[in-house]
């Protein structure tokens, strides 16, 4: 039985199976909480990246010149995909940029991995610990 205020008592046992749902009950709980915290963990770390020029990235830019096309790997920054953080004039004789494998599995390093650790920790932290 869960108590929820000094009046308010939820019954948490099935009586159709048979079986007390507390332990299901604090599962979804647990579930939920580990979906908040990887959410906001993400947003965290994403809106900085999509919104601030920070080089962190590895990408090549395609430039397009009198001698033909010329390769130039360098830093890129994700806010340049949403075309934040450059002028127009920047671009001139840009004909593509792109990230390059590592650059993409950095991004997705840091914007699905490092918020799934996060959110595992939090539920690690959560669980009850078993006496051996």
């Amino acid at each position: 039985m869960i108590v929820l205020s000094s009046n308010i008592k939820l019954c948490t046992f099935d009586f159709m199976n048979g079986k007390d749902l507390s332990d299901q009950i604090a599962s979804k709980n647990i579930k939920l909480k580990m979906l908040k915290y990887y959410l906001i963990t993400f947003l965290i770390i994403a809106v900085p990246l999509c919104l601030f020029p920070i080089k962190l990235f590895n990408g090549i830019i395609v430039l397009d010149t009198s001698l033909g096309e010329q390769i130039f790997p360098t830093k890129l920054s994700l806010s340049y995909f949403f075309g934040i953080g450059y002028e127009k004039s920047d671009l001139e004789g840009v004909k593509d940029f792109y990230l390059t494998t590592q650059g993409k599995i950095l991004v997705a390093l840091i914007l699905f991995a490092l918020p799934a650790l996060v959110a595992y920790r939090v539920y690690l932290s959560k669980t009850p610990k078993t006496k051996k």
